[in-house]
């Protein structure tokens, strides 16, 4: 969708919202009118890079109006503050911005605005939506770590290592979350059922008197799981998780389960941060392990962003294995890869060289993806 405003005499503004494309390299281009003014946008995509260009066509009175143009700046629009600009040449501005940059809400979103000056007219964030900003996100991370007003204990079952570690959350915000919403109820139900012991409150909360609800945890690891709970606290995506900045536990049996069953939270110990023990040093988290889990939780902001992450991550030493793992699930991450290696196929795949899909021909969908390469390649023919 192209939409646009003039602002003043001296700047003009352009409204771009492109939706994502499943392709690694893409090219669109449009026409717009602006200020009365004939402009050709050509915005491409170059692995991480959003390519923008715009020329304008016009000609006569309303040409020498245009090349009074200095400067295009690209601005996001959900930051308010230009990230980068370009200077003109003979009325053609061009300019180049990573594309997470831009990416909002499961689209590239961000204004091109073209002045007589060199800054825009378009001011930064004020200093005080700034601090009320950097307020509320510091607020949200500290509940994260908060061990007095967590009532949510996910247990990691079957890891070894983390078997009596449990990570904490609350309900109040998991339950934004269809999925985290139906475990809780279940776990709710659980709790419920193993006796009498368990006191309720007036709507039949057990939780909100001290006994948590557990969720156990079989599919993602708990370094996994930090990471996501940051981003939906804070909107913060960390790949690399620092335990200080979560509510983690320990019990002093096996597994944290058997130490909460029915139990409050006094009954676990929660650890000094000051240890040295090498429990506390997580690994970081690579993007398809989050984009798996922010799939399962329905998270899609974070999903989105995951898929653009590891679609400009794709290079011919890694496109195979992207494509038999994540590939094989999100659709734009297939497409993304099968276009990179019909690109460069007679790179990828070499007279006298070792097969590329031999460690995957015993795969179901081997043939059928070496088929669909075939067809990308030989699509225009």
């Amino acid at each position: 969708m192209l939409d646009f405003q003039v602002t003043q005499v001296h700047e003009a503004r352009l409204r771009i919202e492109a939706p994502l494309r499943t392709l690694t390299y893409w090219h669109v281009q449009h026409a717009a009118e602006l200020n009365g003014i004939s402009w050709s946008i050509t915005i491409s995509k170059d692995r991480e890079a959003l390519k923008i260009s715009a020329t304008s066509t016009a000609r006569g009175g309303l040409g020498k109006l245009a090349s009074l143009f200095k400067k295009m700046h690209v601005v996001a629009t959900h930051k308010g503050a230009p990230h980068t600009e370009s200077s003109s040449s003979n009325s053609t501005f061009t300019a180049s911005i990573p594309a997470n940059r831009v990416l909002y809400q499961g689209k590239y979103c961000f204004d091109l605005i073209f002045s007589t000056s060199d800054e825009p007219l378009l001011p930064p964030l004020s200093p005080t939506e700034e601090t009320e900003l950097t307020k509320s996100r510091n607020i949200m991370q500290t509940m994260l770590k908060d061990i007095y007003s967590v009532d949510v204990c996910f247990a990691f079952c079957s890891d070894v290592t983390y078997a009596n570690v449990g990570l904490w959350a609350h309900r109040a915000i998991l339950l934004e979350y269809k999925p985290f919403a139906k475990m809780l109820e279940s776990s709710s139900k659980k709790l419920s059922s193993r006796g009498s012991n368990v006191k309720k409150d007036s709507r039949g909360d057990s939780s909100s008197l001290g006994v948590p609800l557990l969720i156990c945890i079989d599919d993602f690891s708990i370094t996994t799981m930090c990471a996501l709970l940051m981003y939906l606290y804070t909107g913060k995506i960390e790949l690399s998780v620092d335990a200080k900045n979560y509510a983690l536990s320990m019990t002093d049996g096996e597994l944290v389960v058997r130490g909460l069953i029915s139990q409050t939270k006094e009954s676990v110990r929660w650890p000094p941060f000051d240890d040295t023990s090498s429990i506390w040093k997580l690994r970081d988290v690579r993007w398809d392990e989050l984009l798996v889990a922010a799939d399962h939780f329905e998270v899609e902001g974070l999903r989105d962003h995951c898929v653009e992450e590891i679609l400009a991550s794709i290079d011919e030493s890694n496109v195979f294995s992207i494509l038999f793992s994540t590939g094989r699930s999100f659709p734009k991450i297939r497409e993304g890869a099968l276009e990179f290696m019909s690109n460069r196929m007679s790179t990828l795949i070499s007279k006298g060289e070792k097969d590329p899909f031999l460690p995957y021909v015993d795969l179901p969908e081997c043939h059928s993806v070496m088929l669909e390469l075939l067809r990308y390649k030989f699509s225009d023919l």
